[in-house]
This record gives C-alpha cells, structure tokens and sequence, in this order.
C-alpha cells in the first residue's frame, strides 16, 4: 500500500511516488501528509477520497499545491497534471474531468493558503 491512515481524513505516504506525464517528472517524498482526494464528505459513499483509481493522482497534486516546486508556478498547471495523471492512470474520463471542475472551482482557497507559507 502506499500510503497509510494516520488520522481522520489524513493519510501519509509510505514510499516515494514518482510519476511522469509526458515530459514532466515530480517525486512525492516519503512520509508526506496528504488528505488525497479533498472531496466534500458528503460525497464520500460514492466518491471515496482513497479511491485507487484517482488516489496517486491526489497525492501528487496535493504534494504540487503544498510544495510549489518551480515548474509549478500556477494553480492551473497543477490542476492539469491531476487530471493528466488520471487519465493516464485509467480513470474513466467522466470522473477525472468531475474532479479536475473540482479542483478549479473550489482548489484556489488550498493554493493561495499554501503560497503564503512560503512568502
């Protein structure tokens, strides 16, 4: 498995997680605190956030948002690669793109919060 629950809503990784879309690389570190899917809880039943078919892909995006590394400079960018990474990852289109609008709508309060940390 790798990541492990450690509390409500929290999972850590318990390995590195290097993906790659086209010509773009990122490595998520091990032991890195991520909440994967950030989806409302009212949704949970059927869009669970430890859902294997998008749960990398979380990951990922959680650790771009958390980390702006400078490759990522813009939200937009980082909401790309999520859904980029489903699709590659076999996730039925429907669904990255319902998490990708997800992301867009509701992510910018998540990147603006992690951008001032790191002003």
């Amino acid at each position: 498995m790798l990541v492990r629950k450690v509390s409500k809503g929290r999972w850590i990784t318990e390995e590195m997680l290097l993906v790659c879309v086209e010509d773009q690389c990122v490595t998520v570190p091990t032991n890195f605190l991520t909440d994967l899917a950030s989806i409302p809880s009212i949704f949970h039943a059927w869009l669970p956030p430890d859902d294997p078919r998008y749960a990398s892909a979380a990951i990922v995006h959680d650790y771009l948002y958390c980390s702006h590394p400078l490759y990522v400079k813009y939200q937009h960018q980082a909401d790309w690669l999520f859904f980029q990474l489903m699709i590659q990852s076999g996730t039925p289109i429907w669904l990255a793109l319902l998490l990708y609008i997800g992301v867009r709508l509701g992510g910018w309060v998540y990147w603006v919060e992690a951008d001032l940390q790191h002003v």
